[in-house]
């Protein structure tokens, strides 16, 4: 193992939908060994797998979420987004068990490992790591590239990023450091690498 995985064990990231805090993650992976865990995959498994989940969401939103005993993703995310106190019904019903799971990942991981969630700020979790990247972008720029990656109508996602933002506040504090991607891949690794090679982070 590396010094630099001896010296941070874990490390949180976030930031809102389309800034790139999965690549910066990918990045920590490769670059000091870390184990990924996504909160946005593991938030899906629960709601698919878990049936009181499914139950409550199926209760709260409607049958329109409801395919055959399955979870329809797309139309409870379109449901969930509609609003901000839409939002805040899917988190009542989904973050509790979430947390537990997520909780379990990154404490029983056998090595190094980077956690991938939009809401740690929300959870007030930042005590579970070493330290914390927020990463950052444009909002023009955050949106042209969901619509590149998701093909959602752009007013679709105007939406869904202004619910976000309306529950989610940037981060300030001693344990979060702040990654601008506002260029290109190479630049954002570039950035990252710096963060991971610089002597604070040694120190950590």
């Amino acid at each position: 193992m590396s010094q630099n995985n001896a010296a941070l064990p874990r490390i949180g990231i976030a930031g809102y939908m389309g800034a790139g805090k999965s690549a910066c993650a990918a990045r920590c992976a490769e670059a000091a060994g870390m184990r990924i865990i996504n909160a946005d995959a593991e938030a899906k498994l629960l709601m698919e797998h878990d049936s009181r989940i499914r139950d409550e969401l199926v209760r709260a939103f409607g049958p329109a979420v409801d395919n055959h005993g399955t979870l329809n993703v797309s139309a409870l995310g379109a449901a969930a987004f509609a609003s901000p106190a839409d939002m805040e019904k899917l988190n009542r019903i989904v973050h509790p068990r979430l947390l537990v799971r997520l909780r379990d990942c990154v404490f029983s991981s056998p090595g190094p490992s980077v956690l991938d969630a939009a809401l740690i700020p929300l959870w007030r979790i930042e005590d579970w790591f070493d330290c914390c990247l927020w990463v950052d972008a444009p909002s023009d720029l955050r949106r042209s590239r969901l619509v590149s990656k998701t093909g959602l109508p752009e007013a679709h996602l105007r939406q869904r990023m202004l619910v976000q933002e309306a529950l989610v506040a940037e981060p300030s504090g001693a344990r979060w450091t702040t990654i601008v991607n506002d260029g290109s891949f190479e630049e954002l690794k570039n950035r990252v690498d710096r963060f991971i090679n610089a002597p604070e982070f040694l120190k950590r």
